[in-house]
């Protein structure tokens, strides 16, 4: 088992960011009173997103609205976010839809007793991890189904090897030594339980080393300095964190276009 870390740099998940907000220069976020509106739904699933090419509804809806959702985007996203036969069911209509398609169940430590186990289209997994708090994180299986994926998952989170259900936060200690320990106890029993052989090999998306406050934000003027583990991180005088799931598809954002 490789005890090599790689520290990976998600540019692609930056770049997309700003590109997506390039005229942008400060925004303004309202926590207050907001509506929630239809999840963003299209664009191809085999291959990588391009944020300036999202099409938003504009429909108020919590999830996906009725219009939108049967499309591919919310099978996918009902076959990873539920459980049961109808979830299953839903992995099987995407493995219909999509042929010659990759997906990844990996381990993200994030200092509990349990890592958290999650499923990801391959070629998105670096992006996947960025978008969570964590330490290290590894790939433990890799299928061509996102059914038998989904089932691996799963199975592993009902063995209690693993949590799939965690509490999103910032991490504020990191010790590589025993989160590498905690993983590899994990990743030894998901391999004896399931007969998995793939070698280990771990990596992490490097955390900002940044001087936050976490107070209330609303009406300051911001300015996007970057993202990671799920967190937008601003500046206007401080640096705060918010996390980016309490901003999407909702009106939250009150943006003052500048040219940049």
């Amino acid at each position: 088992m490789s005890m090599e870390i790689v520290d990976s740099l998600v540019n692609m998940s930056i770049k997309d960011h700003k590109k997506a907000l390039k005229n942008i220069s400060e925004i303004k976020i309202i926590e207050n009173d907001l509506n929630s509106y239809c999840e963003w739904h299209n664009g191809p699933l085999e291959e990588a997103d391009d944020p300036s090419k999202r099409f938003y509804c504009p429909v108020m809806s919590e999830g996906f609205c009725s219009k939108h959702k049967r499309s591919e985007r919310a099978i996918y996203n009902l076959c990873l976010s539920y459980r049961g036969e109808k979830s299953l069911e839903a992995c099987k209509e995407i493995d219909n839809k999509i042929k010659g398609g990759e997906y990844v169940v990996y381990l993200v430590d994030f200092g509990e007793d349990l890592p958290k186990v999650g499923t990801t289209r391959k070629f998105r997994i670096l992006e996947r991890i960025a978008e969570q708090p964590h330490i290290i994180a590894t790939q433990i299986y890799v299928t061509d189904s996102l059914y038998k994926a989904r089932l691996m998952e799963i199975n592993i989170s009902k063995n209690k090897l693993a949590n799939e259900l965690w509490r999103h936060k910032w991490i504020q200690t990191e010790s590589l030594y025993n989160s590498l320990v905690r993983m590899k106890n994990y990743i030894e029993k998901i391999s004896k339980k399931f007969d998995i052989s793939r070698e280990a090999e771990f990596f992490r998306i490097k955390q900002p080393k940044i001087n936050y406050i976490q107070g209330n934000i609303e009406n300051k003027e911001l300015e996007i300095k970057g993202v990671w583990g799920g967190y937008l991180i601003l500046y206007s005088s401080n640096y705060y964190i918010y996390r980016e799931s309490q901003l999407l598809h909702k009106d939250s954002i009150f943006i003052e276009n500048k040219i940049i």
